[in-house]
Order: C-alpha cells, then structure tokens, then sequence
C-alpha cells in the first residue's frame, strides 16, 4: 500500500508540474495537441542475466514511456505493493535506458524481477516476472580423510549450489577440465556431503576438488583436498583364548617381566581372575585362574609391594570387596586378600595420590553406594585405612590425572545414575576433595584420557551409554571441563579406547557396542575430528577392551572379552 501511495504522489506531481504549461499561451487539448495518455505496454525483459554477486537486466522500450521502474527481490512476485515487504525487495525508478546492472547481491539466491513504464501521467502496466539465481562460490571447508582403500570428503556448499559435482585423481593437478587424462582419474556427478570414495588404492594419494552448480552455471572449483588411503588402522580376528566364565574387566601388563605382553581378565560368574602369558605372536596360554571375591568386574595391573613385579587387583561387586593378589615373582600369583570397601564396586585404579612417595594407593567406584573408595597402600602390598567419599549417584568408572595442573594425581569418575563427571582433586598427601560435577550426557560408561585442542590441559572422552554418544568435555586446567560436544554417534557404547592405530601422531578411537558385538574404529586427524574405518564385527558380545602390541610388529591390537563363550578374543593390527 505504502508503495502504491508513493506511485499515486509521483504521479500526481508529475501532474502539477505539468499544468502552468497547459495553462500557457492556449497549450494543452486545446492548441490542437493530443493529450499524453499513460503507457499502455509493459516492458518485457529480454535478458535477465546472473553473476556471482550482480545481475543484469535488459528490457524492450516502450512507445510513450519517458522512464521505467524496475522491481526486485529475492522472492516470487515484486510489484509496487509488494515489494517492500519481500526479502531484498528494491525498487529502481528513472530508469531512461532499457539496460540496468545491480551490484552487492547474495551469491547463490534467486532474484525476481518485474517492469513498468513511466511519463508524465503516471505508471503502466507491470510486466511479467522474470527470474535468475546468481552463480555459486566455490565450496568451501573441504576435507578429505582416509580409510582402507577408500576416502571420505565433506564440504560446506554455498547458498544456492542445487547439485556438486566431484573430481579426482592421483595427481594435483586435477581440474573439471584435466581429470581425465589422469592416472586414477574420476569424475562423481550431483553428490553430496559426507561422500565416501571406494575403490581407492592404498599408499597411494588422491586428490579432490569440488564443483557446485545450479542453473547458472558451475561455480569455481574448491581448493584442492587430499590424503592417502592406507589399511593400517584395520584388524583382523586372531586366536582367541579361553578364560573363565563371564569374563568382564581385563587388563595387559607384563606380568613376568619377560617383554612381552600378558593379560589378567575377571571372571564375574566364577569369582576368579584369570591369568594368560603372552607367547609375543599375540597368542596366549594360561599360567592359572586365582580365586578372588564373589562377581569380579574389573581389574587392575600395578607393582603395589615394590618388588618390581606386577600385582594384581580386582572390584568384586556381589560382596563389596577388593581382591589383592601379589605376584609371586615367576608370572604366578599368591592367593587374594580381600579389603572392604562401598556397595557395588564396578572399578578400580592403582593410583600414587600421596605425591613423591612412591606408594600406590587402590581408588574404587562404588556404584551400590554412590561414593569413590581410596584403600591406602603401605608399600609391602597391604592396604590400610579405606576412606570414601562422595560422588555423583552410581559412578562406574574411573580416571587418573593431573586435572588441575598443580603436580597432584587427581581422580574423576563416571557417574552413569547421575549422567555427570565428578572432579575430585588430590591434596598430594593422600585425601581427595570434595567432588565438583560437569554434565556428562544421559549414562556415562566410561572415560578416557584424550588432547583436544593442543592446549596441554588433559581433556575427557566420555561414553555415553543413554544417549548413543560418544561426547567430549574439555578440561580448562583447573579441574573443571565446559564445552560438552558429541565426537561421534554410536549405539549403546560402553568403552573407549583412545590409541594411535594408523601411526600418523594423532590419537584413534576404538568403541565398544554393548549387545552388538562389534568393536567400531574411528581415525583422528589434526582438527580433533573423526572418521569411521571400519565396523568390526566380532560375532560376540563385548563386555570389555585393551589395546597392546602382542605380536610385536609394532602396530598396535586389540584384546576384547566375551562373557557367553568365556573367551579373549585377539584383533589384531594391519602392518603398513
């Protein structure tokens, strides 16, 4: 309406202006002049041509019209009581020609436009409506990351792209116009983002650019993106070894100080640990299985008397108790001693929280009773006091630290009832103070140690069980965490292992799939981003994972337990 009534005043001071000279030496009808009538034609647009960030418009001249007025905007149907009120609508008046040019446009949006004649006694009739998209920019934010003989690329496309199209080859001189005519050379038409590439030669490098398109035309191609395709990172099933019934926790160590890794697994149904000696071709024999507490769900690794050799601790959930079997210096183990300690353990760390003194203290995550647990070691193998304190409600599992940068081993535990992280820092002479909580997504499972933004501060990785997430939180180095973020989606997972599987210097991912019985890989890159290997089916279900070279290719393996074949089952790492 506003722009109807600013038609109507133009007009009409045309008008105005006008009648002194109809009203001068007889002018006007009555000096025999035809009188000026409105125009009768519209113009029609004859060209309507995008950019990237202009248009132009040429148009047919009208007979009568002393001017034009031109109408626009980035949406159907500009005229003059509309226009205003349409995004980017603009109006152009006075036009004398029959060629306009608009510059400072959005790049990738369509423009609609419409035209009326102009003279003295006002505005014709409004054209038809023409429109055109601007051309796209080039895409931007590429990057292309590796798997096993394949590639994955991802992109941010600009306004207005309707389709990409993706070429590639072995060579970086790859182009829309040289692809091919190269060695590897591909040409992947109307795509789209994450674009997994298959089919790719391992060891050998690729490289990707990009087009956009709409009915413009093609914009200019992306910057180049690369990266070389590799199996390391993938495994492979090995020989599994049998354990004990419904094994759950495990640990590697080298439990005879012979060079070579061994494993330690609770047997939960049999109220056991069993003990397996690594033989350095990533098969294993059993040294025994040792009697512990009733329902053993994890167990730990640690030279708790200080005779050299590893010890032996294991969180017996049915009867709230910690078991401590002491090596006896040829792989073989002394028979447990049991210490108190809350309702429900589900985990437990050998941690120096009395700084400088070289004793190892037990610390334990009692689920039944929402409390964290430190036995006190006296350095023989015997523990004293056993102090809890606090946490969030039903903590499963457990970290060790310097999280607030104070030279002190703090603790943090997972607080699965609670869906929080309980910070609880070290005194450096053995107390733990009272916790600090950061939200942790639906269920926390598990933690683990990760560097997420190159600051030197210890950040955490977290399974969130509840919410099929893996979620990081960022440590600020004063024992706090913010930015709570999803690294990546995954069904009910349970555990993490964090480990550079591919040897580029940046940390992997391993995750555990609870009822799924497959182990999933993800590959790191230098922006603290992840891509998914590989998908590794186990045919069982997982309860547990350690990761170790244990046949000494210098690539790492997997270790995995599974309670309904009371077996260790061994995947073992691609060599490059």
């Amino acid at each position: 309406m506003r722009a109807a009534c600013l038609v109507s005043l133009v007009a009409f001071a045309l008008v105005v202006a006008a009648a002194p000279l109809a009203g001068c030496g007889g002018g006007g009808a009555t000096a025999g002049v035809a009188p000026l009538g409105l125009p009768s034609q519209a113009p029609e647009i004859v060209l309507l041509e995008g950019a990237d960030t202009s248009l132009r418009v040429v148009w047919t001249a009208v007979e009568g019209a002393e001017a034009y007025a031109l109408y626009m905007a980035a949406a159907p149907g500009p005229s003059p009581a509309s226009y205003q009120q349409l995004p980017e609508g603009q109006l152009f008046t006075g036009l004398t020609g029959t060629e306009l040019n608009v510059g400072s446009l959005t790049q990738g949006t369509t423009y609609w436009c419409c035209l009326a004649a102009r003279n003295s006694q006002g505005e014709g009739p409004l054209g038809i409506a023409a429109s055109t998209m601007l051309r796209s920019v080039a895409v931007g934010a590429l990057t292309v990351r590796p798997g096993n003989a394949r590639a994955v690329v991802q992109w941010v496309g600009p306004r207005g792209a309707s389709a990409f199209d993706l070429y590639l080859a072995e060579d970086p001189s790859v182009s829309v116009d040289t692809w091919a005519g190269l060695p590897g050379g591909r040409r992947l038409s109307n795509v789209s983002p994450p674009l997994e590439i298959t089919g790719l030669t391992n060891d050998v490098p690729v490289f990707v650019t990009i087009v956009a398109t709409n009915v413009s035309g093609d914009s200019p191609g992306s910057p180049l993106g690369s990266c070389t395709p590799t199996a390391r990172g993938a495994f492979f099933l090995g020989t599994p070894s049998p354990v004990g019934a419904g094994p759950q926790g495990v640990v590697t160590a080298d439990l005879d100080l012979d060079g070579i890794l061994d494993l330690a697994v609770a047997d939960t149904d049999g109220g056991s640990v069993s003990v397996l000696r690594g033989l350095g071709d990533a098969t294993f024999v059993s040294v025994g299985t040792y009697t512990v507490g009733a329902g053993p769900v994890a167990v730990a690794a640690a030279d708790l008397d200080g005779n050299g050799y590893p010890d032996l601790a294991s969180a017996d959930s049915l009867d709230g108790t910690v078991s401590v079997l002491l090596s006896d210096g040829m792989g073989g183990f002394l028979s447990a001693q049991s210490y108190p300690v809350g309702a429900t353990p589900r985990f437990l760390l050998a941690v120096e929280l009395a700084t400088f003194s070289g004793v190892l203290d037990l610390v334990v995550a009692n689920r039944g009773d929402d409390t964290v647990s430190v036995l006190s070691g006296v350095g023989d193998g015997t523990f004293g006091t056993t102090l809890p304190y606090s946490t969030g409600a039903g903590p499963v599992h457990l970290l060790a630290g310097d999280f607030d940068q104070d030279g002190d081993t703090d603790v943090v535990s997972a607080d699965q009832g609670a869906g929080t992280v309980s910070f609880l820092a070290s005194d450096g002479s053995g107390a733990l103070a009272a916790p600090v909580a950061s939200a942790a997504g639906q269920a926390p499972a598990s933690l683990s140690l990760a560097e997420l933004n190159a600051d030197a501060y210890p950040d955490l990785l977290i399974t969130d069980q509840g919410g099929g997430n893996l979620l990081s939180l960022t440590g600020m180095g004063d024992g706090t965490f913010s930015l709570l973020t999803t690294v990546v989606a995954c069904p009910s997972p349970i555990e993490t292992i964090s480990a550079d599987f591919d040897h580029d210097g940046v940390l992997d991912l391993a995750i555990v799939h609870s009822g799924l019985g497959s182990i999933r890989v993800f590959l790191g890159d230098a922006l603290g981003t992840y891509t998914e290997l590989a998908d590794f089916s186990t045919g069982a279900t997982i309860s547990a994972l350690v990761v170790g070279d244990f046949n000494a290719d210098g690539v790492l393996d997997l270790a995995a337990s599974e309670p309904s074949t009371g077996t260790m089952l061994i995947l073992l790492g691609v060599s490059p």
